[in-house]
């Protein structure tokens, strides 16, 4: 078992799961084995044989908090939610303490639109250990949901005291201060977050989208332009740029880009 460890550390999945099977050749009812196996098969890609293996150590011994922390990772990424959510509850019961589980425990009931659970999750995540940064991503983005965006803005805040350049954190800010109704605070946060991950064209036209809704088309246009060079066949940055030229004046130009949208996009309406 030893053995095993060490060579699921170096990532020799392959080696350590022969040792596990030979442990169950003679110890067919060994939990921790059977545990580590549904571990390991969950890693390589093997869900069904994962599920197996770990519904057999909890037959065996339905005690061990890990066994069902592990199922459910494995049942949620089958998208079995339900499941899902009985064996993270099934582990908080055996082990209220642990961080993680109630972490995933609330990523999954968001995907049912629990919204109100899965914030209670995150924060008794955070109560156990404040410097999570993961249960804080997760607050801030469901306290957006709930329309609760001044806590929103707060939860990401202090995210960021912990990770200054994390983009998504930024780009998410610069989202609840538009929602707000605060476009240079979201514009700043933007743009910061794009400093930070130059290369995603969605958060150029969400920025470009802003910019025009705020009049500045220049820069609008210039966002919309940073889209389509990332993304040549992006169908709404060629409307959007189109909108851009459009409310400049530019209408030649525009109904270029509304073309090429089409192109793109047959059924656009609104190009």
């Amino acid at each position: 078992m030893t053995r095993a460890l060490q060579f699921r550390q170096q990532g020799r999945f392959q080696a350590a799961e022969q040792i596990y099977r030979q442990v169950l050749r003679t110890q067919p009812n060994h939990t921790d084995t059977l545990h580590f196996l549904g571990i390991i098969a969950a890693q390589t890609g093997r869900p069904e044989l994962a599920i197996n293996s770990l519904t057999q150590a909890i037959a065996l011994n339905e005690n061990v908090p890990a066994f069902h922390a592990n199922l459910g990772k494995v049942l949620k990424n089958k998208g079995k939610l339900d499941d899902t959510i009985a064996s993270f509850r099934r582990a908080l019961e055996l082990q209220p303490e642990l961080f993680k589980v109630l972490k995933n425990l609330g990523n999954t009931l968001k995907l049912q639109a629990q919204i109100d659970a899965a914030v209670a999750n995150y924060r008794k995540a955070l109560d156990l250990k404040p410097d999570y940064p993961e249960a804080r991503f997760n607050l801030a983005i469901a306290l957006k949901e709930q329309g609760k965006y001044d806590e929103a803005t707060r939860c990401f805040h202090q995210l960021l005291k912990q990770r200054p350049n994390s983009a998504e954190a930024l780009f998410n800010l610069g989202s609840t201060y538009e929602e707000q109704g605060k476009p240079d605070a979201a514009i700043a946060s933007y743009r910061r977050a794009l400093a930070l991950r130059p290369d995603d064209a969605e958060w150029h036209l969400s920025l470009g989208n802003l910019l025009n809704r705020e009049n500045k088309l220049d820069d609008a246009i210039a966002s919309y332009r940073q889209a389509l060079v990332l993304n040549p066949d992006f169908s709404e940055a060629h409307n959007n740029l189109g909108n851009a030229f459009r409310a400049r004046g530019n209408l030649d130009k525009a109904m270029n880009c509304y073309r090429r949208a089409l192109e793109l996009n047959p059924d656009y309406a609104a190009a």
